[in-house]
């Protein structure tokens, strides 16, 4: 029985540095496509489209991160779970904004704007 150690680390808890860099990265990453599509010529029929979808995802991205803190705080696996739904969601939404812009910015067919 001395030799089974049992493991008692937390991995929700114990990864908390690497999950919140991961956050910021990606918040970053929208951050930037947000401040190169803004000032954009080549999308202003459709401005609005990549940018609110970012802007939903960057928005997703800051709160999933404020509440992951409160529920490391609370020490509330079920809050933490919650917003991780919220972070998968601005993960899709980012994707999405990132292709919308890729497909009004070179000017791309509806073929390769589902498939981009």
């Amino acid at each position: 029985m001395d030799s089974i150690k049992t493991n008692n680390t937390i991995p929700w808890k114990d990864d908390a540095y690497s999950i919140m860099t991961m956050h910021s990265i990606l918040t970053a990453i929208v951050g930037l496509f947000l401040a190169v599509m803004i000032p954009d010529k080549e999308i202003n029929n459709c401005w609005y489209l990549p940018v609110s979808i970012l802007s939903l995802s960057f928005i997703s991205f800051v709160c999933s991160l404020e509440k992951y803190s409160d529920a490391l705080d609370e020490n509330d696996v079920d809050k933490y779970l919650t917003w991780l739904l919220i972070y998968n969601f601005g993960i899709i939404l980012m994707f999405f904004g990132i292709s919308t812009f890729i497909s009004l910015h070179y000017h791309l067919n509806s073929f390769y704007f589902f498939y981009s």
